[in-house]
């Protein structure tokens, strides 16, 4: 008995030296501490969109700072596409009835800082995939796209104006809902609207519609709704394209600023702003209009001008900052306000003609 304890005593010391010193050994060669360039590096889900059918999956993938990629996979079996995405984030979307994919792309990041040295405006592209086979096609200098509903078989692109290097940049989009202008700033009249183009999915058939400011489908997509904002505000208003029979009606024009296009959630009404200019005031003066019985014949025009309603609070006007909507019943028309802010007068003026 006194034989076998001393064994068992001896052989401990050689299972304790196997158990310690041989991961100590392993984990010196095999870690390191992380880096910033380890942290930058780390790729996370971003956007994401599954298509109507659910048969698609599509997002993005990107790392803290550097080029993303836009990931499309079937949810049933093993099809994936990858597609290079460019830096920075985007929108993305299926068409209603899941047979297109689009998506934003930007430039890669070299490219990016290769175009802010030399004061080149940075644009993104739309990306348009066809799911039944992968075939892509790539438009540049899109700013936002849209799929026509319902209906299918059209998307729509807005394009960015004239590059910024070449003197005639687009005025910022919704104007008069930002900071109102010192008295002695010029008004900001130059045109907003610049080119969109209507894509034929199926045959790729374009056709380009200038001087658009704003621009939505209905749910249907049967009806098209395009802000027209062109130079020297001629043909400013709110057009409607039949996307059936590919007329296009004009709904309301004038020498005026139209703004905060919006259709119901039902796709069967619509509101937007109508502003002028006065001098006595830093903002813009709004009334509210809206039409509503599309697919019923002419729509029906109704209209709100503060400045023919006497009960109207007094030195207010419509806010800009905001779209109006229509009530569930389309029997009214709900809106902001908002105070409005005196120019001052130069000094030596006065009301009273000179004795």
């Amino acid at each position: 008995m006194k034989r076998m304890r001393r064994r068992v005593v001896l052989a401990l010391p050689l299972v304790f030296l196997a158990v310690v010193f041989v991961p100590v050994s392993a984990q010196n060669t095999s870690k390191r501490a992380m880096s910033l360039d380890d942290i930058l590096s780390f790729r996370a889900m971003s956007t994401a969109s599954l298509s109507p059918d659910g048969k698609w999956f599509a997002y993005r993938v990107a790392p803290l700072e550097g080029n993303s990629e836009v990931i499309v996979r079937s949810t049933s079996g093993a099809q994936e596409w990858k597609f290079p995405a460019g830096e920075g984030a985007g929108p993305m979307s299926f068409s209603d009835d899941s047979m297109w994919f689009a998506t934003s792309t930007s430039l890669t990041r070299q490219e990016a800082e290769a175009a802010r040295r030399a004061r080149r405006p940075i644009q993104t592209s739309a990306l348009i995939v066809n799911l039944s086979n992968c075939e892509k096609v790539s438009v540049p200098k899109v700013r936002r796209f849209a799929f026509n509903g319902e209906m299918g078989g059209w998307i729509a692109m807005h394009r960015y104006g004239p590059d910024a290097a070449a003197g005639a940049g687009a005025a910022p989009a919704g104007r008069g809902a930002g900071p109102a202008p010192a008295a002695d700033a010029p008004r900001d009249t130059r045109p907003r609207g610049t080119d969109m183009i209507l894509r034929e999915l199926k045959t790729g058939t374009e056709l380009n519609v200038g001087n658009v400011f704003e621009f939505g489908f209905n749910k249907s997509g049967k009806y098209l709704a395009l802000n027209i904002d062109a130079a020297d505000q001629a043909g400013n208003g709110l057009q409607i394209r039949d996307m059936s029979a590919g007329t296009i009606t004009s709904l309301e024009t004038d020498k005026a600023f139209y703004e905060r296009m919006s259709w119901t959630t039902e796709g069967d009404a619509i509101s937007m702003l109508k502003g002028s200019d006065d001098r006595a005031y830093r903002e813009r003066l709004f009334s509210v209009m809206g039409f509503t019985g599309f697919g019923s014949g002419t729509p029906k025009k109704v209209v709100y001008d503060p400045k023919q309603d006497k009960t109207f609070p007094a030195e207010m006007s419509i806010s800009g900052n905001r779209a109006p909507m229509w009530t569930e019943s389309r029997d009214a028309l709900i809106f902001g306000i908002a105070e409005l802010t005196k120019v001052p007068r130069p000094a030596g003026c006065s009301d009273t003609a000179p004795a």
